[in-house]
């Protein structure tokens, strides 16, 4: 999981690319446009994330939650 310290202070987003977030990392993704999408295309391999310009996403449902309890499994 990122936590703040890990992001960048801020988003780097032109009007075709959506930069990685996470500190120092200079891959880029094509912008997504209306809904968010999980798709190969607007992933970062190396931190495994799907971006938009406005958040990102984990591959897998439970690292997007700040705690996880039983009452998530149901």
């Amino acid at each position: 999981m990122y936590f703040f310290k890990d992001l960048r202070p801020e988003r780097i987003n032109t009007e075709k690319h959506v930069y990685c977030p996470v500190k120092q990392c200079s891959n880029q993704v094509e912008r997504q446009r209306g809904h968010f999408k999980k798709d190969k295309n607007y992933r970062c391999d190396k931190h495994e994330i799907y971006i938009s310009p406005s958040t990102f996403e984990y591959e897998d449902y439970g690292n997007n939650l700040l705690w996880f309890d039983q009452d998530d499994t149901k």
